[in-house]
């Protein structure tokens, strides 16, 4: 949970999907994501424009800490 609560710290609200990987220093995968896309609540993303997408960070943080079995390798 202490990485969660940094992200939370360090984070900006809102950001562009495509720097996650950057963001969260190669921890979580924008890519990993979009795999996973229909596993996660509409809330945690908002559409710009066709082509770009904004993670809102507290909705996307809560999802991720709750199921980390969509980041877990297998």
């Amino acid at each position: 949970m202490a990485f969660f609560n940094y992200l939370r710290e360090t984070l900006p609200p809102f950001f562009p999907a495509t720097k996650l990987d950057k963001l969260t220093c190669g921890i979580l995968h924008w890519r990993t994501v979009q795999n996973n896309r229909r596993k996660f609540p509409e809330v945690c993303f908002s559409q710009i424009s066709p082509r770009k997408i904004v993670i809102c960070r507290d909705y996307f943080l809560e999802h991720v800490a709750s199921h980390p079995e969509i980041f877990s390798k297998k």
